[in-house]
């Protein structure tokens, strides 16, 4: 969805800034996760620079499973403190 959006600015003259992708979960997956993490790593890579990813647990978030999807830490998010998270 990113490159296609980023195509569609790119053929319209439109500059844009590196995209910001977060997941927010209050749990962990509950499917096959590892093939999605290869592409998050991929794409959240400083020499490709295709998009900024930041994973973001609320309580009872899989902390160790978001560490390994994403190429931070992971951040807990406390309470409903969203505007902390962007600070």
């Amino acid at each position: 969805m990113l490159d296609a959006r980023k195509q569609v600015y790119r053929q319209s003259g439109i500059t844009y800034y590196r995209p910001w992708v977060f997941l927010i979960t209050d749990g962990g997956p509950t499917d096959s996760w590892r093939h999605a993490a290869s592409l998050v790593h991929a794409g959240d890579n400083d020499e490709r620079k295709n998009f900024s990813f930041f994973a973001v647990g609320v309580q009872g978030a899989n902390m160790e499973i978001l560490a390994q999807i994403s190429r931070r830490s992971p951040l807990k998010l406390d309470g409903l403190r969203f505007r902390n998270l962007f600070a």
